[in-house]
């Protein structure tokens, strides 16, 4: 039997595999400018227009918005945990970076992004369970995004479709779908829609009422504004009435101060006094609001229409 051979190579220690960098392909890094573009996009990007439709546009937008960005985080990170933890943290603090960039923050909005990513793992669950059996979590969780997505824009588009109905009201408190046409701006103490009306009470805060910035593209000329309202107490209110119009170099608001008695009246106010040259298409919001002196005071909003 003859010796060993001393070529006979010695056995290697096993080597540990290479840690995985996390941006080490170009596609990382492309979906990381992607993140930012998408950032930078939801901070400064609005929906265009005025109208109540703009607005529930606008706030739905959040849940695409953060379903995106949700799967695109899990792509770099490939951890459901820390995707959600730096998702949390960019609903909350993109929220508070609103203040610097002439935003309003919402805990509604971030409610809309918790509901994106929701959206985002459920698709991703779908994606990789896709029998019926597995994924109904899924799925069920995915139609309560959506319902939760449409159903303000539904709301929304039912009340246009009142407003093109019965033109020119543009509020009325009995109607359901033509209540939602205001956006208040007081204290609401009573909103159910019926004959009684929108009650609301007055705060300290500037143009505190309600504000209606829904319009019907009209070629009819009008000529009054007339505001059914009432003062449920037994002193007078002073009550303004603002309309912001688009002149032909910037916005303008015009005012008029009245002065209501107690009891249920019909404000006429000459739309000459707010329009003055311009035409009604130009009209962007109407603000109907009492002032900081009166804070507390309540009045009730019954109809407004334009004669």
């Amino acid at each position: 039997m003859s010796p060993p051979s001393d070529l006979t190579p010695a056995p290697t220690a096993p080597t540990a595999p290479a840690p995985r960098r996390l941006f080490a392909t170009p596609g990382a890094w492309l979906l990381l400018a992607i993140v930012g573009a998408l950032l930078i996009a939801q901070q400064l990007l609005t929906i265009p227009g005025t109208s109540a439709f703009s607005d529930a546009l606008q706030d739905a937008m959040h849940v695409p918005w953060s379903a995106a960005l949700t799967l695109l985080t899990h792509r770099l990170t490939r951890n459901w945990r820390y995707t959600l933890a730096i998702m949390l943290s960019v609903a909350i603090g993109s929220e508070c970076l609103q203040i610097f960039t002439a935003r309003d923050a919402s805990f509604h909005d971030v409610a809309s992004d918790l509901f994106g990513m929701l959206a985002a793992r459920s698709l991703h669950s779908w994606w990789f369970n896709r029998s019926l059996r597995k994924a109904w979590p899924a799925l069920a969780a995915l139609a309560l995004v959506v319902v939760y997505t449409m159903a303000p824009m539904a709301m929304v588009g039912a009340s246009h479709y009142w407003l093109m109905r019965h033109w020119p009201v543009l509020f009325d408190a009995a109607s359901a779908a033509g209540s939602r046409l205001a956006t208040p701006t007081a204290d609401v103490i009573d909103d159910t829609p019926s004959d009684a009306g929108l009650l609301l009470r007055l705060t300290g805060e500037r143009w505190s009422g309600v504000h209606l910035d829904t319009f019907h593209a009209d070629d009819r000329q009008f000529t009054t504004l007339s505001i059914d309202i009432e003062v449920p107490d037994d002193k007078p209110l002073r009550l303004g009435v603002s309309l912001q119009v688009r002149s032909s170099t910037r916005r303008e608001i015009r005012f008029v101060d009245s002065r209501l008695t107690p009891g249920r009246q019909q404000l006429e106010i000459p739309l000459d006094r707010l329009l003055r040259d311009t035409p009604w298409q130009d009209a962007l919001k109407l603000y109907i609001y009492g002032y900081r002196t009166d804070a507390g005071r309540e009045f009730v909003l019954h109809t407004v229409t334009l004669h």
